[in-house]
């Protein structure tokens, strides 16, 4: 369920009182209801605006041409300039917007690069999706003092 109404406010469900909850369900569900109409226009404008670019860009036809151009920049293809570097990666293991599997890979492929195993390191944050946590935050912090 969303929770628009109190999306990015800290405090705004007091999780200790039953009927705190009970209002802020009912609030975002009424909010949504109110709005849906505003967002199933916006998503169909936006289907019918993709789909026109799609159909006159040619966007396709010369896909393989631009992919080749980009691979130079792709980290897989540039693991030699690592440099022993320290390098931290941090990613939820339930995260639905990027997949934690090319993190995995990545991370495989570039521990080969390392002399010192301790420089280079996957943080996998158990139940997590693509949202940063304190957690997150200070084991960032904790690596940058170690290695700056």
């Amino acid at each position: 369920m969303p929770d628009s109404v109190n999306h990015g406010v800290r405090g705004a469900v007091d999780f200790e009182r039953e009927d705190s909850l009970d209002s802020f369900f009912w609030q975002t569900i009424l909010k949504s209801v109110k709005e849906s109409s505003i967002l199933l226009k916006g998503i169909r404008k936006f289907k019918e605006t993709d789909n026109i670019y799609k159909k006159e860009s040619n966007k396709f036809e010369n896909s393989d041409k631009y992919l080749e151009q980009i691979k130079k920049y792709d980290p897989l293809n540039n693991l030699n300039n690592l440099n022993n570097r320290p390098l931290l990666m941090i990613h939820g293991d339930v995260d639905t917007s990027v997949p934690l599997i090319g993190q995995k890979n990545f991370y495989t492929e570039a521990k080969k690069y390392y002399k010192d195993n301790k420089k280079i390191e996957l943080y996998e944050v158990p139940g997590v999706d693509h949202h940063i946590t304190i957690n997150m935050v200070e084991k960032a912090i904790r690596w940058l003092k170690k290695y700056l």
